[in-house]
């Protein structure tokens, strides 16, 4: 067999199997932008309301290693919404915000905050659920028209969280947390937005003195629209 004649057989084969994997990928692209519009579309809500607080909707765990510590605050709310489609459902969002320090130089390394939503059905089932990244900005306070005169806030049954952690070095990070949720943006003496406000303070020590080293105030405030039970956007500041 020529040399040639090899050459045009190898072409062929090579080319054949580049129209067979463009045409795959053409069908999975084409399939993902038919079928995913339709879930994402299915599962967006609306005219939501916020459910009674459930008994403890709050926790804290705060983990050390080496000279770093980490504290997480988790929280969840639960508001009743309709789907496009006219469906009622549930919506449980959990907003996670964390916070990153250095035991030794007893600074900030950084804080995120992050929300997981989770969409069910009335019988039980989850249909959907979302993890989102929310901006933490400086801009102190967030705005929000919340009502100074009747001080309308959620209820919550345990708002207090407090933990204490000692590093390799003797140093402790004592830390608390207290949750208020306040009511703003009313229309037709209905509340439109939540502002969740979490006031941390810290006191780091010397245990083998019994010194206090550094104490610390600083809120994180994140905005909900209830309507849409997303969390917009979150502010902090440093209070001490």
């Amino acid at each position: 067999m020529s040399k040639i004649l090899i050459q045009r057989i190898s072409s062929r084969k090579t080319n054949y199997r580049f129209v067979h994997t463009l045409i795959l990928t053409t069908i999975l692209i084409t399939g993902f932008l038919i079928f995913h519009p339709i879930q994402a579309e299915a599962t967006i809500v609306s005219r939501c309301q916020v459910v009674n607080p459930t008994t403890d909707p709050i926790d804290m765990n705060t983990v050390s290693f080496k000279e770093f510590v980490k504290t997480v605050h988790i929280e969840k709310e639960i508001f009743q919404c309709v789907t496009n489609n006219g469906a009622p459902v549930i919506v449980v969002v959990s907003l996670f915000t964390e916070l990153f320090e250095n035991m030794r130089t007893l600074s900030t390394i950084n804080k995120t905050a992050e929300t997981v939503t989770c969409i069910k059905g009335y019988n039980g089932t989850i249909s959907y659920c979302d993890s989102k990244q929310i901006p933490i900005i400086d801009e102190y306070p967030v705005r929000a028209n919340c009502d100074p005169n009747s001080l309308r806030t959620l209820d919550i049954m345990s708002p207090i969280e407090m933990e204490t952690i000692v590093d390799s070095e003797g140093i402790s990070k004592t830390i608390e947390a207290e949750k208020e949720v306040f009511q703003c943006d009313f229309r037709e003496n209905t509340p439109t937005r939540l502002l969740d406000v979490i006031l941390f303070t810290e006191i780091f020590e010397d245990i083998t003195s019994g010194q206090i080293i550094k104490k610390s105030v600083e809120s994180i405030s994140c905005l909900k629209d209830i309507q849409t039970a997303e969390v917009k956007i979150c502010s902090t500041k440093n209070h001490l």
